[in-house]
């Protein structure tokens, strides 16, 4: 039943990094990550993604 080896070996999502902002808590933008930031990605087909980032 389970002898099929499953996993990922290959992503081919195809969209690149089009520009990443990190943002402070109160909602500024700011030019490096510093404590607790928000790190949007945004990406080569319109869509974004958003990480806290500690440093």
């Amino acid at each position: 039943m389970f002898d099929q080896p499953t996993g990922v070996n290959e992503m081919n999502a195809g969209k690149s990094v089009a520009a990443v902002r990190y943002f402070n808590m109160a909602g500024q933008e700011v030019a490096q990550p510093s404590g607790m930031t928000i790190q949007v990605t945004t990406y080569t087909d319109g869509t974004t993604s958003a990480v806290k980032v500690m440093k």
